[in-house]
């Protein structure tokens, strides 16, 4: 998280405007989604990530890092929902994130991760969680738990990736197409 990198010129193309905050899934999307509503309450498609900060950390300035990230990736403030026209994903103009805090004085970090990775309502956004817990005032672990729906493993290094640039108040590239946009593309080759 804490890591450097020097700054990298982008040449971009802005983000065509967005005429609908609705956008139906793609093939993978749409089979995690029948495979959690049939067993809801299970926890195999979530994501959990364990970063270990050594040093000072600031969780206001980890706060506002994340909302950054959730402000650029459309589909970290999305919800899945069966409408007439079929499963379809809502993105949300919402980006506040609820960052559990909690502290180790005695007890397993072990036992905290197991009871953090819970099943995700997957028509309430946003479909990820954050724990921050303070081991002592040099040692923090910050907990994320995604769902696949949003997020595969390259998602994961890069929202992690720019989570740490944007803590360290580095200059994140631009996004050149959001994964509606993909689904888009998918769409208008059928």
């Amino acid at each position: 998280l804490l890591r450097e990198r020097a700054p990298e010129p982008s040449v971009s193309t802005p983000l065509k405007e967005r005429k609908t905050t609705t956008y139906p899934l793609s093939s993978a999307q749409a089979g995690l989604f029948v495979a959690q509503s049939l067993n809801p309450d299970s926890t195999a498609y979530n994501m959990p990530s364990k970063i270990l900060i050594k040093g000072e950390f600031s969780v206001k300035k980890f706060r506002n890092a994340f909302i950054s990230v959730i402000k650029r990736h459309e589909s970290l403030r999305a919800s899945i929902h069966v409408e007439e026209e079929g499963i379809v994903q809502k993105i949300h103009d919402d980006t506040s994130i609820n960052i559990e805090l909690l502290e180790i004085h005695s007890g397993s970090l072990f036992s905290i991760e197991k009871e953090f990775v819970r099943p995700f309502d997957l028509s309430s956004a946003p479909l990820l969680r954050v724990c921050v817990i303070e081991c002592d005032d040099f040692t923090h672990v910050v907990l994320i738990d995604l769902h696949h729906i949003i997020c595969d493993g390259i998602s994961l290094e890069i929202l992690i990736a720019e989570l740490g640039d944007a803590y360290n108040g580095l200059p994140l590239e631009k996004v050149e197409c959001q994964y509606s946009d993909y689904i888009e593309w998918l769409n208008s080759a059928d």
